[in-house]
C-alpha cells in the first residue's frame, strides 16, 4: 500500500533508504505495520507500527529506523522480537554500515545561499556516501531584488569536513527535482519531474565535474513522456 499523511496525500512505500546494507532486505513503510523482505527467498514479515509511517531506514542488520508523520523523532523497530522504542534520531539521520549517525538538520546547509531546509518532496534526507552526503532541499531564487520561491535545489557536502562540494537549483520553473536516488563519491542520481508530466527524467549530477546529464524517461503512473532523452536533456542544462 501506498504510505500517505494526514491530509491523505499519498507517496511511494519504497524509498532510497529502504535497502538493508548488503542489499538482501527490504523495509517497506505502510500505513499501521512495516514489511520487511528477503530478496533471495521472497518470504516476508509484517511487523505492527502504529501510526502513519512514512519510511525506513536501517540501523544494522536487524534494527530498522521507522519515519512516522507529525513525529519529529524516529522509532526504532528491533526485527528479531518485534519491539518498538523511541529514539531522539531526527528524521534526517542515515545510521551507516559501520554504525556511524550522520545527521543533516532540515533547517539547510550554513554557506549556501537561499537554502532554506527540506522542501518536504522526499520523505527520508539525507544520502551518505563514503565521502560525501546530499540532501534535497527548498530553494529561494533571487534575481536581482526578486525573490522567486519553490524550486528545489540539491546540495553535496563533505562527509568528513563539512565543505560544500556544489549546489545544484532545478533548472527552470516548473521543473522540480522529485527524489535523491543514489549517491556515489562525486555524483547523485536524482528523478526530476518536467513540466505536466507524470514521468520522471533519471539525471545525474556530478558535482566535480560540473555536469547533469539525462540517462533515462521513466514512466510513471501508466503515462509515457511525448520527447526524446535528447529533447529531455535540454531541460536541465
Amino acid at each position: 500500500m501506498p504510505t500517505h499523511d494526514v491530509g491523505g496525500y499519498q507517496w511511494y512505500p519504497l524509498t532510497p533508504t529502504s535497502l538493508s546494507a548488503d542489499g538482501a532486505e527490504l523495509a517497506l513503510a505502510q500505513p499501521g505495520a512495516v514489511v520487511v523482505v528477503e530478496l533471495t527467498t521472497g518470504r516476508s514479515h509484517r511487523y505492527d507500527v502504529p501510526g502513519l509511517n512514512k519510511a525506513t531506514s536501517w540501523a544494522g542488520d536487524d534494527h530498522v529506523l521507522v519515519t512516522v508523520e507529525e513525529r519529529e523523532t524516529m522509532r526504532e523497530l528491533d526485527l528479531d522480537t518485534g519491539s518498538l522504542v523511541d529514539t531522539d534520531l531526527e528524521q534526517s539521520t542515515r545510521v551507516l554500515p559501520d554504525g556511524t549517525a550522520v545527521t543533516w538538520g532540515l533547517d539547510g546547509l550554513a554557506g549556501t545561499p537561499a537554502v532554506g531546509g527540506d522542501s518536504g518532496a522526499q520523505r527520508t534526507v539525507p544520502l551518505v556516501g563514503d565521502g560525501a552526503i546530499v540532501q534535497l532541499a527548498g530553494f529561494n531564487h533571487h534575481v536581482g531584488s526578486t525573490t522567486y520561491m519553490g524550486r528545489t535545489a540539491v546540495a553535496a557536502v563533505d562527509r568528513h569536513s563539512g565543505e560544500l562540494l556544489g549546489v545544484r537549483m532545478s533548472p527552470v520553473d516548473g521543473v522540480d527535482f522529485s527524489q535523491l536516488l543514489a549517491v556515489d563519491d562525486h555524483s547523485a542520481l536524482i528523478s526530476l519531474v518536467p513540466p505536466d508530466s507524470t514521468d520522471h527524467l533519471l539525471i545525474r549530477w556530478d558535482w566535480a565535474a560540473r555536469t547533469t546529464e539525462v540517462l533515462a524517461v521513466l514512466p510513471a503512473q501508466m503515462a509515457s513522456y511525448a520527447g526524446t532523452v535528447d529533447e529531455a536533456a535540454t531541460m536541465v542544462r
